[in-house]
């Protein structure tokens, strides 16, 4: 049994026969796609959030290199445009513009979960979550 086998199976409702099981595969298992966000917030990130902008772009461009598509959400407008020429040239890096309120994808964004079995299998579906800023510590949270 793989460590990505030994997640365990949650139901999903289905309207018709059984339902089908989900899973969330291991974080160190094989993947398609990496998501990440483009820094932007200035209360959150000094300077411009230059050292984590050069971070994320960083690791990104590891990824990638590594065989693996990277999707970087990017809030709308300049920041959106400052995430794209930081990754002008690779072609396994996507910059899609998203409003967003943070970079913290793992926390704030959809965790992706894989369909066990039936006809359907290896299908994704995505849990969005409710999040709240760590418990309000970070306002704003509601995008």
């Amino acid at each position: 049994e793989s460590r990505e086998e030994a997640s365990a199976p949650s139901p999903s409702p289905s309207s018709e026969g059984a339902a089908p099981f989900y899973y969330m595969p291991a974080e160190w298992g094989p993947r398609r796609q990496t998501w990440m966000g483009w820094p932007t917030r200035a209360d959150v990130w000094p300077n411009g959030g230059r050292e984590a902008k050069e971070a994320v772009t960083a690791l990104a461009g590891e990824i990638a290199r590594g065989g693996e598509a990277v999707t970087v959400l990017a809030s709308p407008g300049a920041s959106a445009g400052e995430a794209r020429a930081a990754f002008a040239g690779n072609g396994r890096v996507r910059v899609v513009e998203a409003v967003m309120d943070d970079v913290w994808l793992r926390d704030t964004g959809p965790i992706f979960l894989k369909q066990r079995g039936g006809e359907d299998r290896g299908a994704v579906a995505g849990v969005a979550w409710r999040f709240n800023g760590w418990g309000g510590e970070f306002p704003p949270w509601g995008k």
